[in-house]
């Protein structure tokens, strides 16, 4: 992660469906753009994506909680929150900004549609990027903002709004346990997909290593 040397590649510039791994995105677009002290309403607009997370109307998140649940349960409902809030309420207007993020940053194969990574239709995902783009991009967040992505590491985790409600985030990386070193992670799944994996971990103290499997 830090040299950018390629131990091992296939495919690695193929352009493929995203599924979940798309939610590292918004994560990014939103910790380089809002204050770290930013409070995120939940309103029923944001609770309209696929899946039960948690999330109700009403709640009041801080930022960097917010993240962890859309990272390491998949929230779409979270992902959809931190999408309103990097655009003052327009999905449209948050995808046009990681989309200008991912071509800053050189992912020349990454476009998205949604905040969510959910397949569009049954021909057309939510986004798209390649092995290669996944892993810059992971990369780039656990050396410039690891506090995005630390507590992917944890099996699970009870995260407490500022109205006091809990949510307990249960990751659905099942790998977890099995690879040693690991420092941050993200899983996704959707029909046209199949099943995605990205993951950052050292392989020595200090030598960060990413894979990535779509």
């Amino acid at each position: 992660a830090r040299s950018g040397e390629i131990l091992f590649e296939k495919n690695a510039h193929a352009q493929l469906p995203l599924a979940s791994i798309t939610k590292l995105m918004p994560a990014l677009v939103a910790v380089q753009s809002l204050p770290p002290d930013t409070i995120i309403t939940i309103t029923e607009a944001m609770l309209t994506a696929e899946g039960d997370s948690g999330l109700f109307a009403g709640e009041r998140w801080r930022l960097l909680d917010l993240i962890d649940a859309t990272l390491i349960s998949s929230s779409n409902d979270g992902a959809t929150a931190l999408a309103y809030a990097l655009s003052g309420g327009s999905v449209k207007e948050a995808i046009f900004l990681m989309n200008k993020r991912a071509r800053e940053m050189g992912l020349y194969q990454t476009y998205f549609l949604n905040p969510t990574g959910l397949d569009e239709s049954s021909t057309m995902a939510g986004a798209y990027g390649s092995a290669y783009d996944v892993a810059q991009l992971l990369a780039f967040l656990i050396t410039h903002y690891p506090e995005a992505l630390d507590r992917t590491a944890y099996d699970s985790m009870t995260l407490l709004s500022e109205d006091g409600m809990s949510l307990n985030a249960i990751n659905t990386n099942e790998a977890l346990g099995e690879i040693p070193g690991f420092i941050a992670g993200k899983t996704g799944y959707t029909d046209l997909a199949g099943g995605n994996f990205a993951i950052a971990f050292d392989m020595e103290v200090g030598h960060p290593f990413v894979i990535v499997v779509l």
